[in-house]
């Protein structure tokens, strides 16, 4: 398998307003002198399998999300079901939502596709074998999206129009797991099993491509000053200048498949498969570390005044403060490897997990924190853009 599953769960649909165990501990739930406020689960909309897939928010609030169900949902700020959209194949790849309202989105089943904001399908171009890439849209429309070919030997980012169009396409050497990045001069960041993360222009022409030691599935970040980070199975974190330098590297003790973001302080924030999460400051350095229960792939969410929350396989989900320090877990819902996103108009947070529910809790944060890119896919549309683009 090139990708860890989440155990499937028992369906059921409903909105349940407390359906975890909450505590400030990684046992039985202790609500003593926590360091944030517990969360509320303000809604939970049950899927019929595990949701690795980030939830996506709609202008009106609406929420996108995929599951390994194979149905691609549109769930309704009050938690009830707007429309579902079928696939034949499991959707772990997140949606990302055009200026238009568009839901792009891919599947399992080799596919891309663009749904109108009622659920109907406005286009679907067949790739060469599955798309577990999220999209990413620029400025003009563009869709960027990977896929991994079903030989294994033609694997490639593609670039599309607003219409389905396929503009090109870029090989690879190696399947596409890892979903691109916009960096503000429109230069599209991937990785790749090709050990490399590849810097490609509008166009479609390679700028340069960075090696690393094997497999790269974690999807880059792009920092204020425009460098590029990302992790690699190789164990590492790595840092890139614009133009494809190393600026520095850290190593965990696992395979790093999570997606970093980055906090109001400049720090990187990402998980490894060793059970740690991290946060490592301007020159690569430890600022703490936070061991968790088991592999975190979930990308963390930084959010203003200091919480950073993130999932992780063996945990659930967990809540860290600004300094490293746990402020609460909720357990019970499977592992997490869905990125939690942030739902500014009703201040809400979303996540995805291994039981098949969709959640939405309340935090008690005012908003995403002051950062570049501080969540997955760097802001709720999941349009996957760097500044000076970034909403």
């Amino acid at each position: 398998m090139l990708r860890r599953g989440v155990a499937r769960r028992e369906w059921m649909v409903g909105v349940l307003v407390v359906a975890a165990v909450v505590s400030v501990s990684g046992g039985s739930a202790e609500f003593a002198a926590p360091r944030s406020p517990l969360p509320c689960i303000v809604w939970r909309f049950q899927t019929g399998d595990a949701i690795a897939s980030s939830p996506a928010v709609g202008p009106d609030g609406a929420v996108f999300v995929g599951s390994r169900d194979r149905f691609v949902y549109a769930v309704e700020p009050d938690g009830t079901l707007r429309w579902r959209f079928a696939t034949s194949g499991r959707v772990d790849s997140s949606p990302a939502i055009g200026a238009d309202g568009t839901v792009f989105v891919g599947s399992e089943d080799g596919h891309l596709y663009a749904l109108r904001s009622d659920g109907t399908l406005r286009w679907a171009v067949r790739l060469g074998g599955p798309v577990e890439s999220s999209p990413a849209v620029a400025l003009d429309g563009t869709v960027y999206v990977g896929y991994t070919d079903d030989q294994l030997a033609g694997s490639a980012l593609c670039a599309f129009s607003p219409n389905g169009e396929l503009l090109w396409l870029h090989l690879t050497d190696g399947p596409v797991f890892s979903s691109p990045a916009i960096g503000p001069d429109g230069t599209v960041y991937f990785g790749s099993f090709d050990y490399a993360l590849h810097a490609v222009d509008p166009q479609g022409r390679l700028k340069w491509a960075f090696k690393t030691g094997t497999w790269i599935r974690s999807s880059p970040a792009i920092a204020g000053d425009g460098s590029i980070v990302f992790g690699s199975d190789d164990h590492f974190v790595y840092s890139l200048a614009a133009d494809g330098t190393l600026r520095w590297r850290f190593e965990t003790g696992g395979p790093v498949l999570a997606a970093p973001v980055l906090d109001s302080r400049g720090r990187v924030l990402i998980g490894s498969d060793d059970s740690t999460f991290y946060a490592l400051d301007a020159s690569g350095a430890v600022a703490w570390s936070f061991h968790a229960a088991g592999w975190v792939e979930s990308a963390a969410i930084a959010l203003a005044g200091g919480l950073i929350v993130f999932g992780s396989h063996g945990g659930g989900l967990y809540a860290v403060t600004a300094d490293g320090e746990l402020a609460w877990t909720i357990d019970g819902i499977g592992g997490v490897v869905s990125s939690p996103t942030w739902d500014a108009i009703h201040g809400r947070l979303l996540v995805g997990a291994g039981d098949g529910a969709l959640y939405a809790l309340d935090v008690s944060a005012s908003g995403l924190a002051d950062a570049a890119w501080p969540m997955f896919r760097g802001n709720p549309a999941h349009t996957a853009r760097g500044l000076p683009d970034h909403p």
